[in-house]
């Protein structure tokens, strides 16, 4: 299993989206090439996104617009770190130290910043 992040900011590097996973985060930067390809937008479609690429699974993935306005798994209750962290583009709420082993912060038109552990 391998964290992954990918945060979609704006040119302030405002956090606009995070997409959160706890498998197949290897496949982050594949995500955000795909969702520049494809010019995806629209916050109910990063998870379909997600889900073409490999990035994580329905059951570990969780995609945030806001701190409150989230798709997670139907029986998942985010830990406090979820909304608390929102606004930190490089924050991995999954954890309470914060790291992911795949990240990429990106805006809709490039990716920004990519790091593997």
């Amino acid at each position: 299993m391998t964290q992954g992040l990918v945060t979609i900011v704006d040119d302030k590097e405002n956090t606009l989206f995070k997409i959160v996973v706890g498998s197949n985060g290897f496949n982050a930067r594949k995500l955000a090439e795909f969702i520049i390809k494809e010019k995806v937008i629209e916050f109910s479609e990063l998870d379909v996104a997600a889900e073409a690429v490999g990035f994580g699974s329905k059951s570990d993935r969780v995609v945030m617009m806001t701190p409150t306005k989230v798709i997670s798994p139907v029986d998942a209750k985010l830990d406090e770190l979820y909304s608390k962290t929102f606004s930190d583009p490089e924050f991995n709420p999954r954890w309470e130290c914060g790291i992911a082993e795949h990240v990429v912060i990106m805006n809709q038109n490039r990716i920004l910043r990519s790091k593997q552990a």
